[in-house]
């Protein structure tokens, strides 16, 4: 992952973000003004931001080995 994450709340990226991809709640968004990519918990939680490329293989990771479900 690139950066420190602390869990954050956010508004669920309805303005400034694209969501590219959604699974079980979860959400990979790109910023449409920075470019970087964070991943949204079914709560609009952010758990993790970086690079768009790393963040769509932490995502596709996350459900290939069943590591969240809800």
């Amino acid at each position: 992952m690139s950066g420190i994450n602390w869990d954050f709340p956010t508004l669920g990226g309805k303005v400034c973000w694209d969501t590219i991809k959604q699974k079980d709640g979860w959400k990979l968004q790109i910023n449409k003004v920075t470019g970087h990519a964070r991943i949204l918990d079914p709560n609009n939680i952010r758990k993790a931001w970086g690079n768009p490329a790393e963040m769509d293989r932490y995502f596709s990771r996350m459900f290939s080995e069943n590591r969240y479900k809800y």
